[in-house]
């Protein structure tokens, strides 16, 4: 099943698109939150992005991030809007990054940054 996403909060912003009958993705490909997100969409049933972040108990920019990495493995597809969306989202995320680690010692920051890979991996 691939999925098809717009970012604008309309009636319905995710909604799944028929796709070819020889696309297979096997569920240790896939993270919790991926397959959550995917489960949330198989009945069929439009949602806004607000929605199907409430369905999952996650913030927009979690939910950006796994349509994302959804979208990259050919599983959603992201419109123009959508794009413009996710862009606008990792742009703010980038600024606040930038602001927060303002002050601090590039060792520290490449330190903090090692110990969030670590566990973004543990987590896969």
């Amino acid at each position: 099943m691939t999925i098809h996403r717009a970012a604008t909060c309309g009636p319905a912003d995710v909604h799944p698109v028929p796709a070819g009958p020889y696309r297979r993705v096997r569920p240790e490909d896939l993270t919790a939150s991926e397959i959550n997100a995917l489960g949330n969409l198989a009945d069929g049933v439009g949602r806004t992005v607000s929605q199907l972040g409430a369905a999952l108990g996650t913030r927009p920019a979690t939910l950006t991030g796994i349509l994302d990495r959804l979208e990259r493995r050919g599983l959603i597809e992201l419109t123009a809007d959508g794009q413009h969306a996710a862009a606008s989202i990792r742009e703010t995320l980038h600024d606040l990054e930038k602001r927060a680690l303002a002050g601090l010692p590039a060792d520290a920051v490449a330190g903090a940054r090692a110990v969030l890979r670590a566990l973004t991996e543990v987590g896969r």
